[in-house]
C-alpha cells in the first residue's frame, strides 16, 4: 500500500530476511523473518513507476508492492550476492 509501505531487510551475517510493514491500526509493525532456506524464490514484477516483488517461501507466499524500480533491482543484486556466496545450498533461486 502506497500509505503503509513494505521494509526489506537483507542480514547475510545471519541468513535472513525480514519483512515489515505497518499495519492497519498505525500504531505497530507487523514483521515476519524467515531464513534463506524457507526461501523458494523471488519474482520481480517492474510496473510503469514502481515494482514488486513476490517471494515465495515453504509457508506460502509474500508481495510487497509499491516499491521503487531502484530499491527492487537494489535487493535481486544483493540476493544473487548472498546467493554466490552460500556454501550450504542454502541459495535463493530468482525467476
Amino acid at each position: 500500500d502506497f500509505l503503509f509501505p513494505f521494509s526489506l531487510e537483507l542480514d547475510s551475517e545471519k541468513k535472513t530476511l525480514t519483512v515489515l510493514k505497518r499495519n492497519w491500526f498505525v500504531l505497530g509493525v507487523d514483521t515476519k523473518s524467515f531464513n534463506f532456506g524457507q526461501i523458494r524464490n523471488v519474482l520481480v514484477d517492474e510496473h510503469l513507476l514502481t515494482a514488486s516483488l513476490t517471494i515465495r517461501v515453504y509457508a506460502g507466499k509474500i508481495e510487497c508492492h509499491w516499491l521503487s524500480k531502484a530499491d527492487a533491482n537494489k535487493f535481486k543484486d544483493a540476493l544473487m550476492a548472498t546467493r554466490g556466496n552460500a556454501g550450504d545450498g542454502g541459495g535463493v533461486f530468482l525467476e
